[in-house]
């Protein structure tokens, strides 16, 4: 009797579980034997269901093993990591926040000649109600001035030192050296080599950064991270770097860090002792600040490839940015130019600001840490590289919105919330980074779309400098706007205007007016008295109209209203759209920004017409 086979062929392709069962009941319906089978309400459903779970389980290992061959698709950090190791590439570890104070030991006993403050003496603060150690990573000796023993620019890393000891059981390269702490601060390490574990005397080896350096007699060890995301060490084998003998003791110091928690630490007190005293005055030099927690793997994909790239070196603008970022991970933007991109150039040097995550500024103390422990092994030898702290333009917005209140069952005041809402969240998106260019039409949009009751927007921009004068002393100050002043407005009209200032007694404001050059005004003081405005000082600098730039020349004001700490000029830019220029960051001044809804009465029927229909102005 002749067979007849069926030509009905599996589909392969597919990795949904329920095609896959799919493609089984048809090939199988397809077979001659099992033509009339019923495949739901059988046992053989069941068979399917496992052949069906089998095929999926397959298919999806599959496509996660391949998934896991290549960086930018891994998931699991081991993974991750490994790729990362066969770029040269280190992922960062915690990294320990730390502040800069000052000591003063009181009436220290015996009244020495010289106090020497050791290794590891802590300190304590209090943040949120939590306390932190920090301690000293480097002794100090001090002699006495006019009788006081003060220990000055002290920095502090907060943390716990703790101490990892291993004995080499074996002339194995291969033998690695685990810090069981996944907080440590890799940049603390302090890895000692004892002959064997009776000796006293130990050699201090050094982390390995550049292969180049390295001899078949260096005393030097290697990091990378190992598996759970615990670091390790590993040493030599006389070719690349000193190797061990069996007996060796490997003796690795390091600071366990609790990260960002300990950043704006602002009051210290001894927990320690200096030579036995414990009666300490401490004072505030820098807050705390640099703590991070160790690198996501999110990082790591992004990071690895640009330090390949870069070759751990600092040459281009973007090298300074990945190297900054990669090591100093409290950096939240940095901008970096040339030079010879200076208003007056300065060549051989190269240029960095940096906004931290945590302050609108770096302390004195952090701008160091980054030249010295980060910059200079990397850095060309005739460039210099300078730390400038970022120049903050404030915009200020005023808002007018029409709308349909039978669209909406919010009240006016509830609108209002929602479209200030919108524009923080454009404030803390788009702008306060370098590259953040304010663009009005896009708030504008926002708005529009904040709720299908706001049928247009009228918005006016205004731009706003700082300025923090020196009370009592006559200076020139200089604010450099973020755009080119308008040339549009009235005869009479003044392009800055600015909060009050005390002046000879009096409340002050400023104003320019026009000169015989069109792109120069002048700017004036003036004060208020009797509903009159009455200028007091005709001279008192210039406003450069193309250049957005306000000069005040001697300005010695003798105080500030209001008890502020500034005075806020605010110009009218030539254009609503603004781009920050070099360390210049755009920020919206939220208190500063007025927004006023308004119901549209032909939307309502409240007019015939258009007949008694307002609208804003675009300028005030």
């Amino acid at each position: 009797m002749a067979v007849t086979v069926s030509k009905e062929r599996l589909t392969v392709t597919d990795l949904d579980f329920d095609q896959i069962k799919t493609n089984l009941k048809t090939f199988l319906q397809a077979q001659p034997d099992l033509a009339d089978y019923d495949f739901e309400g059988s046992a053989l459903s069941t068979i399917i269901d496992v052949l069906a779970y089998n095929t999926f389980y397959n298919s999806f290992n599959a496509n996660v093993n391949m998934n896991e061959i290549f960086l930018d698709t891994s998931q699991i950090r081991n993974n991750v990591v490994a790729h990362a190791k066969s770029l040269g590439y280190v992922p960062r570890s915690a990294t320990s926040p730390f502040a800069s104070i000052n000591v003063t030991i009181n009436n220290p006993a015996g009244a020495p000649s010289s106090l020497s403050m050791s290794r590891g003496t802590t300190f304590q603060t209090t943040i949120d109600g939590t306390n932190y150690t920090f301690l000293n990573l480097e002794a100090q000796t001090i002699q006495p001035v006019g009788g006081v023993y003060t220990f000055s620019n002290l920095k502090v890393n907060q943390g716990t030192l703790r101490t990892q000891s291993y004995v080499v059981d074996d002339t194995s390269t291969a033998q690695k050296y685990a810090i069981p702490d996944t907080n440590v601060d890799t940049a603390t390490l302090v890895v000692k080599v004892k002959t064997n574990s009776t000796s006293s005397d130990f050699d201090v080896y050094t982390l390995v950064t550049n292969i180049v350096d390295v001899k078949g007699d260096t005393q030097a060890y290697f990091l990378q991270e190992g598996i759970d995301g615990q670091f390790e060490i590993y040493f030599g084998d006389d070719v690349f770097g000193k190797k061990l003998d069996a007996g060796n003791v490997v003796e690795i110091e390091y600071l366990v860090t609790e990260g960002v928690a300990a950043n704006n630490a602002t009051v210290f007190k001894m927990t320690g002792n200096v030579s036995g005293n414990t009666n300490a005055s401490v004072t505030l030099v820098d807050k705390s600040g640099g703590g991070a927690d160790r690198e996501e793997i999110d990082s790591i994909k992004f990071n690895a490839p640009l330090s390949f790239l870069s070759q751990n070196r600092v040459v281009t603008a973007d090298d300074y940015k990945a190297i900054v970022k990669n090591n100093y991970t409290n950096t939240e933007t940095i901008s970096v130019w040339g030079g010879e991109e200076q208003a007056v150039p300065e060549y051989g040097k190269v240029f960095l600001s940096i906004k931290p995550a945590n302050a609108d500024t770096l302390t004195a103390t952090q701008k160091q840490f980054i030249k010295d422990s980060i910059l200079k092994t990397k850095n060309l030898v005739s460039i210099t590289p300078e730390i400038v702290d970022p120049d903050y333009t404030f915009i200020k917005l005023e808002v007018f919105f029409k709308y349909d209140p039978n669209l909406t069952s919010l009240t006016a005041g509830e609108l209002k919330n929602a479209v200030i809402a919108t524009i923080t969240s454009y404030n803390n998106t788009n702008l306060k980074k370098f590259d953040g260019v304010f663009r009005a039409s896009q708030v504008t949009t926002q708005i529009d779309a904040t709720n299908p009751a706001i049928l247009n927007t009228i918005m006016r921009v205004n731009v706003q400098k700082r300025l923090y004068p020196t009370i009592g002393t006559a200076k020139k100050y200089e604010l450099e706007f973020s755009s080119p002043f308008s040339t549009n407005i009235a005869e009479n009209a003044s392009v800055i205007d600015s909060s009050e200032f005390v002046l000879n007694g009096f409340n002050h404001k400023m104003q320019d007016i026009k000169t015989d050059d069109p792109n120069i005004r002048q700017v004036q003081f003036y004060r208020i008295t009797n509903n009159q405005k009455i200028i007091t000082t005709e001279n008192a600098g210039t406003v450069d109209i193309a250049a957005g730039k306000v000069t005040l020349t001697n300005f010695n004001p003798a105080s500030i209203t209001n008890g502020s700490s500034y005075i806020t000029v605010t110009g009218t830019p030539s254009s609503n759209d603004l781009a920050p220029k070099r360390n210049q960051l755009l920020q919206i001044d939220l208190l500063q920004t007025t927004v006023t809804p308004q119901i549209d009465e032909i939307a309502t029927g409240a007019v015939i017409a258009g007949i008694g229909y307002t609208t804003t102005a675009n300028s005030s």
